[in-house]
């Protein structure tokens, strides 16, 4: 009686290591979902807010050149470069942001 005492102990501590690791793994797969639905969304991100970025910056660019033809237009250029470096600067950003996103991996801790 006492061996099967023992054994039954024994199964019952494995039966709650194993849901305990069932748990851990759960939460690990939850993560790396997370990760993954935060890399979608930034590169969704990404490509909504850099296209009208682009489009400012030719236009900009546009105007910065139609500005430079004409005499009464010329105090128009400081405003256009500025606009364009604006513009510039956002669509960098962007890119850096979204090129962290990518590079990194999710850290989960290893048992």
């Amino acid at each position: 009686m006492n061996k099967r005492t023992s054994q039954l102990l024994k199964l019952i501590d494995e039966k709650k290591e194993l849901l305990r690791r069932e748990k851990e793994n759960f939460k690990r797969i939850e993560t790396l979902q997370k990760v993954g639905i935060v890399g979608l969304m930034s590169s969704m991100f990404a490509h909504e807010v850099r296209q009208p970025l682009s489009t400012i910056s030719c236009w900009g660019h546009v105007l910065k050149k139609l500005a430079g033809q004409s005499e009464n237009s010329k105090e128009m250029v400081p405003l256009i470069e500025k606009m364009v470096s604006a513009a510039s600067q956002a669509e960098k950003k962007i890119t850096d942001i979204r090129g962290v996103l990518r590079t990194q991996e999710p850290k989960l801790e290893k048992n």
